[in-house]
């Protein structure tokens, strides 16, 4: 069995906006205007491979991608292979329209709340604080060494970490989730997770696991018409592929990934391995989610070209008020101040 064949297939179906660097613009009070800025970072063109196995010059081609493609339901000669998250099968213009369709819904609910969204608020700091930073470097640098001449099993530990991070970024599910609050009607929220985390005896509240935001995403999602939204989520985030390479519990057997605490569902049945052809059926799913999430989200943040005036609750209490929305035809939307006009010298 061989990865080596890594084709531009997915490269040819997503879109990426050219490289920019990173631009912070300090914070500045003045009495008459306040003004929030905030870190904004753009998609790296990235590399990302096509994980694909089988072929006619594979040892293993019984089970394979079929037509090569990373979004196309596994199966062999006889049946289709299922795991709990193949009930769905999208290409990437279907996970890009999904994607769109809950962008829109918040924008045209409340385009204040939706624009804090977008710029990820989470109060005072200076540069090198944002996570999302460190995965776009970290994409890049997995998938250009995994486009390199490696052994079969030192690709597949390269595509665990890739998939194991980009099911991790809580970035990408706070926004989702802010997407939703927003839809409702509610305020844009810097931990949009926190009612559902469980409280402890003094009432803090505890930690919340990935899979737990995955389920209350999920959950939203699904209240708030974005049923569809749901279902991608769930077609690349498996729960027990991510546990087990995150607990060091698994191991990589000739052509099986296998593991002991945790099972994965294949046509009705549990089992302790996966082969490593549907493994890479999740990497390749993982990619292309974050890759469409980045397109959409950089396209919806560069739609904002000039400053644009909109009503929006800033105060404490549910008055509106103009704000002015910050923007440029470079950065796009990087701010906003209210009361509007030039900041006072």
């Amino acid at each position: 069995m061989t990865l080596d064949d890594m084709t531009p297939a997915l490269l040819s179906q997503l879109h990426r906006p050219p490289l920019e660097v990173v631009d912070r613009r300090p914070h500045a009070h003045t009495a008459d205007h306040r003004h929030i800025y905030r870190e904004t970072v753009v998609n790296p063109p990235l590399a990302c491979p096509s994980f694909r196995c089988g072929g006619s010059s594979s040892p293993y081609s019984g089970v394979h991608v079929a037509s090569g493609s990373p979004h196309q339901t596994v199966r062999n000669n006889s049946h289709y292979l299922s795991m709990t998250i193949d009930d769905f099968d999208f290409t990437a213009d279907e996970v890009q329209s999904r994607l769109h369709a809950a962008f829109e819904a918040a924008r045209g609910k409340d385009e204040f709340e939706f624009a804090c969204t977008l710029l990820r608020m989470r109060g005072m700091e200076d540069a090198g604080w944002d996570p999302f930073v460190e995965t776009y470097r970290l994409v890049e640098d997995l998938t250009a060494l995994v486009a390199a001449p490696l052994a079969v099993h030192t690709k597949v530990r390269l595509g665990l970490l890739l998939y194991s991070h980009l099911t991790e970024v809580g970035a990408i599910y706070d926004l989702l989730a802010n997407l939703m609050r927003v839809v409702r009607g509610e305020r844009y929220s810097i931990d949009p997770f926190l009612a559902a985390a469980s409280r402890n005896r003094k009432d803090e509240a505890r930690f919340l696991s990935t899979p737990a935001k995955v389920r209350a995403l999920q959950a939203a999602l699904q209240e708030d018409g974005h049923k569809e939204m749901s279902e991608v989520v769930d077609w690349f985030f498996n729960p027990s592929v991510r546990n087990a390479f995150a607990h060091a519990d698994y191991t990589l057997h000739q052509d099986k990934f296998r593991c002991r605490s945790e099972s994965f569902e294949r046509g009705g049945v549990q089992t302790p391995e996966l082969p490593l052809e549907v493994l890479a059926e999740l990497f390749n799913r993982s990619v292309c989610f974050y890759d469409a999430f980045m397109h959409e989200y950089e396209g919806q943040r560069k739609s904002y070209i000039a400053n644009k005036i909109v009503l929006g609750r800033f105060a404490g209490d549910d008055r509106q008020e103009p704000v002015e929305l910050q923007a440029d035809p470079i950065r796009g939307l990087y701010g906003f101040r209210s009361p509007p006009g030039k900041p006072s010298s």
